[in-house]
């Protein structure tokens, strides 16, 4: 890893300013801190599982959209990315603060990104990104039972999962969905925030995309699962996709397309578990089932926005 990260410093006239700092290692990842003359760079490790990740982050790159990472190199075959510093981390920016007003700008910069890389699916696919789109999950959803040994009322799930994704029309384009998107994975940078750590993406419905987000402004800003300011920050999300419904069919499709995004995090969960250790994928097993827990309890309408 040294090596390559000194030569890939040279090849782009870079000079080392202090030795690489080992920031965590994790089962589905690597980080450590590269300082240079020009400033820190961050390279980072996935395991196979997440395979894609380094090159749709360089995807994401060359496309120069605003709010993602800028890509320095990346090693295809050993799932290496080198990426500049994206600036602070949201949520260390905000620790012990009590105003939660900077997602009244995060979520539209997401439905944003989201509807502009709308037009490359075919693109990302093409690179390996997971296929969540809706008409696939209840095949995946399927495949997961029998592996997982889930129990018996999880199978009444797949039919309405097929009944959701077949009520969900075409008026909203699939696109990429981060999956994670937290404030644990937005950095602050000098032009504005920055999306990292696209290992869990997909390429789905984008309101399938919401989940983590909701969830995390419930326990971190402690707003009511399904109350009201959770669902004025959810029309908040939906007002740049204004520009293909109006708001009340928004809110519409959101409501089939939220909960296939609990069908994703399991799907998500299981390609990274698929290629981790005993030890590490027994510590982790607890996810997927986790998820479709969630999932049922949705459905069931016992859990609701958030929860």
């Amino acid at each position: 890893m040294a090596g390559w990260i000194e030569d890939t410093l040279r090849a782009g006239d870079l000079e080392p300013s202090g030795p690489i700092e080992h920031l965590r290692t994790r089962p589905w990842s690597a980080l450590a801190r590269v300082p240079t003359t020009q400033g820190d760079l961050f390279f980072k490790a996935v395991p196979p599982g997440l395979a894609f990740e380094p090159t749709l982050t360089l995807a994401l790159a060359r496309k120069q959209l605003d709010h993602v990472p800028e890509v320095v190199a990346i090693d295809c075959d050993r799932r290496w990315v080198l990426m500049r510093d994206a600036g602070p981390q949201l949520r260390e920016t905000l620790a012990g603060s009590d105003d939660p007003r900077i997602w009244d700008e995060l979520l539209p910069l997401y439905a944003r990104l989201q509807l502009e890389l709308g037009e490359s699916v075919k693109e990302l696919l093409a690179l390996g990104t997971p296929d969540d789109r809706p008409q696939a999950l209840r095949a995946a959803f399927e495949d997961l039972l029998p592996r997982w040994r889930l129990e018996s009322r999880f199978a009444a799930l797949a039919p309405v999962i097929e009944d959701y994704a077949g009520r969900l029309s075409d008026t909203v384009p699939a696109s990429v969905i981060h999956e994670e998107f937290n404030d644990n994975n937005i950095h602050l940078g000098a032009e504005g925030p920055v999306v990292l750590d696209w290992g869990e993406a997909a390429v789905g419905h984008p309101f399938a995309g919401l989940v983590v987000t909701m969830r995390g402004l419930v326990d971190r800003w402690g707003f009511e699962p399904g109350g009201p300011e959770l669902r004025r920050l959810r029309d908040v999300y939906l007002e740049p996709w204004a520009v293909l419904a109006p708001l009340p069919e928004l809110i519409e499709l959101f409501a089939l397309a939220y909960p296939l995004g609990m069908v994703s995090r399991a799907l998500a969960w299981d390609r990274i578990l698929a290629t981790l250790g005993e030890a590490d994928a027994a510590e982790f097993s607890h996810t997927v089932p986790a998820w479709l827990d969630v999932l049922h309890a949705t459905m069931a309408g016992t859990a609701t926005l958030g929860t």
